[in-house]
């Protein structure tokens, strides 16, 4: 099995963590989510971010567990 590099990992939490942003503001389950070519963009994923910040008053897991991945990546 082959060893992803930091910023692989880093990428692959920011799509699952805007995955589960988006989700919870749609009230919909992440999965349904899954797959989608949509997140594996960088612009969607950081507006997806910018929404999600707007509708939290603190921050909360997801948000920290998406800034700490953008800061590596």
């Amino acid at each position: 099995m082959k060893k992803l590099s930091r910023q692989a990992k880093a990428r692959k939490v920011i799509i699952i963590t805007s995955r589960r942003m988006i989700s919870n503001l749609l009230d919909i389950q992440p999965k349904s989510l899954k797959g989608h070519k949509l997140f594996e963009d960088e612009g969607v994923c950081a507006l997806i971010r910018d929404i999600y910040q707007i509708n939290q008053k603190q921050p909360d897991r997801l948000s920290r567990a998406y800034d700490l991945a953008d800061v590596v990546r």
